[in-house]
């Protein structure tokens, strides 16, 4: 008896992305959102993580070079790698080390194809475009952070807390929202003119992993 061999149906490879974070409440955001996108039907394939102990941007992105090197995939696996940090620090310093140290993290990101996903003054921005439109010029995260828990009472920066919200889940309707007006955000990248409005490219991330 010829016995046939059961064809299987080659299974279709995942497009990675990977998200690096400052491990803040950025990291849990984006956990969440892991969560919410991969799953067994999924085509892409979401990582993300800490840069160590890197706090500044050159070497959150210098650590993104070595996550990178890792990934034995051929390249059309890989979707992108994302850096995602403030940069209200390095606005408002006088230090030009500093300012300096952006520009070596903007160069080093270009030269690796890795997207810097920075946020002026900080992270909360994205959170609290959740809500409503937010344009005033300022420096302070603090001052975001307040007109943040206008919607959102018990906010603090406790990873812990921000968890137990579920925030991508809870406030899902309002994603939208967020995505459209960080859009309209002004934005002028100028070494003259940085900055004098509130901006973030978070929503990049979604943007590139569809």
């Amino acid at each position: 008896m010829v016995k046939f061999k059961r064809s299987r149906k080659k299974r279709e490879s995942r497009r990675i992305f990977l998200i690096i974070t400052e491990g803040n409440i950025d990291e849990i955001y984006f956990k969440q959102y892991r969560k919410h996108r991969n799953n067994s039907e999924s085509k892409v394939s979401i990582n993300v993580k800490t840069a160590g102990h890197a706090t500044d941007p050159y070497n959150i992105v210098k650590y993104a070079v070595k996550e990178k090197n890792k990934i034995k995939d051929n390249s059309n696996a890989l979707g992108g790698i994302f850096c995602v940090f403030d940069i209200d620090i390095v606005v408002k310093t006088k230090e030009k080390t500093v300012k300096e140290n952006l520009s070596k993290a903007e160069n080093l990101g270009k030269r690796n194809n890795i997207s810097l996903i920075t946020s002026f003054p900080c992270f909360e921005l994205w959170l609290l475009l959740y809500f409503e439109d937010y344009n005033k010029p300022g420096f302070e995260c603090e001052t975001v952070i307040k007109e943040l828990q206008k919607f959102l009472s018990s906010y603090s920066k406790n990873k812990k807390e921000f968890d137990k919200i579920n925030f991508f889940d809870k406030y899902s309707d309002k994603f939208g929202d967020a995505l459209n007006r960080a859009k309209k955000l002004k934005f002028k990248n100028n070494s003259d003119n940085l900055l004098n409005y509130p901006y973030t490219k978070i929503y990049e991330i979604f943007e590139a992993i569809k």
